[in-house]
């Protein structure tokens, strides 16, 4: 074979692997940035449910909607998520809250978890995709990041710390203890 064939093949494979591998980065950037905007979005409506009436019954509620993950609203019906210049716009996403689990869907896939109080913190356990698409696209892991990030961090900023939690349709109760009156 050629020289300047074997130098034109090598040369198209670094480059695909180069474009490939930087691809990979910002894929993975991306979805960094929509776990912190998650997590900044959650932690703002949950301290603002944390007031004199929740210190003062050791419990905070949360609504499907103190868990909206959604930063835009969009009327054609779809849902997902652009990043431009590190900011995430989130959108579409369904947030529910079964007594077994909070689930949060988009165009019928879904990420399901099972909340938990666990070493003073509310962790999401169990947690699922119901597509392998929908995982790659935004990893659970991301999710659960920015969930648990934002709940935690308002509690926190309230010097309040979680002892247990009950879920019900709709809502999902956080026992707390800490910050007084």
């Amino acid at each position: 074979m050629p020289r300047w064939v074997v130098i034109i093949i090598v040369g198209s494979l670094a480059v695909c692997v180069t474009c490939g591998s930087l691809g990979f980065v910002f894929w993975r950037k991306a979805q960094s940035s929509v776990s912190n905007e998650i997590a900044s979005i959650i932690a703002t409506q949950v301290a603002d449910n944390i007031g004199t009436r929740t210190l003062a019954t050791g419990e905070i509620v949360l609504t499907e909607d103190d868990l909206d993950v959604n930063t835009f609203i969009t009327l054609d019906g779809s849902c997902g998520f652009n990043v431009t210049n590190g900011d995430a716009e989130i959108y579409g996403i369904k947030t529910e809250i079964t007594p077994t689990e909070i689930l949060f869907g988009c165009a019928g896939a879904r990420y399901s978890a099972v909340p938990v109080v666990s070493d003073s913190r509310v962790q999401l356990t169990e947690i699922e995709t119901s597509s392998g698409v929908m995982d790659f696209a935004f990893s659970k892991d991301k999710l659960k990041k920015g969930v648990e990030e934002g709940i935690n961090s308002a509690l926190a900023a309230k010097e309040v710390t979680p002892t247990g939690l009950t879920l019900r349709n709709g809502s999902i109760t956080i026992l707390i203890e800490g910050a007084v009156l």
